[in-house]
């Protein structure tokens, strides 16, 4: 039994609901080539992206602003903003594929 209380206690926390979410776009974004270096901010990814591969969606923006409100901004309305993030995430589909160059 100590073992296993050990072993709880040690594990690391869940990430919150906003990272899971997030992550959940980055494995979309994956499917389609576009990755997310692990040190980039999603703002620094977007750049990245639309530089590197042409690739604008504007939907992304409004997604990836959702994401900073609730990273940085104080918690009141928090909670409305996730679940707007995550219906927006949910409904996410690539306009078309990213070009290279």
């Amino acid at each position: 039994i100590f073992w296993f209380y050990s072993w709880l206690r040690s594990r690391p926390p869940k990430p919150p609901a906003y990272e899971r979410i997030l992550e959940k776009l980055m494995r979309k974004l994956k499917r389609i080539g576009l990755q997310r270096n692990p040190a980039e901010t999603v703002d620094e990814f977007l750049q990245r992206m639309e530089q590197e591969t042409r690739y604008r969606d504007p939907a992304l923006h409004t997604i990836m602003d959702c994401y900073t409100q609730i990273k940085y901004a104080p918690s009141k309305g928090r909670e409305q903003i996730i679940h707007t993030f995550a219906r927006r995430v949910d409904s996410w589909k690539p306009l078309d594929s990213p070009k290279s160059g």
